[in-house]
């Protein structure tokens, strides 16, 4: 059976490459003014989140920070996706 860590790594990741999929065509949409791909860019996270909630729960664990340095370098990896992202375009 998986330690707890090795699942909140395995969510973790898979959202990583779910948002790499999913945000930079949103934030290449050159013909929507910036503040509206902005709009969109989060919108569509929040959308995703909505739907898959055990995303939330990870997220949200209660120390996950400080859980493991695995775990902190993941969603360190997550938030500089969407500050890269939102950055870029």
């Amino acid at each position: 059976m998986p330690a707890r860590r090795e699942i909140l790594a395995a969510l973790l990741q898979y959202l990583y490459a779910n948002m790499e999929e999913r945000l930079p065509p949103i934030a290449a949409m050159t013909e929507v003014a910036p503040s509206e791909r902005l709009r969109l860019l989060f919108g569509n996270q929040i959308e995703y989140l909505a739907e898959h909630p055990h995303f939330l729960v990870a997220i949200f664990s209660d120390g996950l920070l400080t859980y493991s340095p695995a775990i902190k370098a993941d969603m360190l990896r997550i938030m500089f996706l969407m500050r890269s992202t939102v950055l870029h375009y």
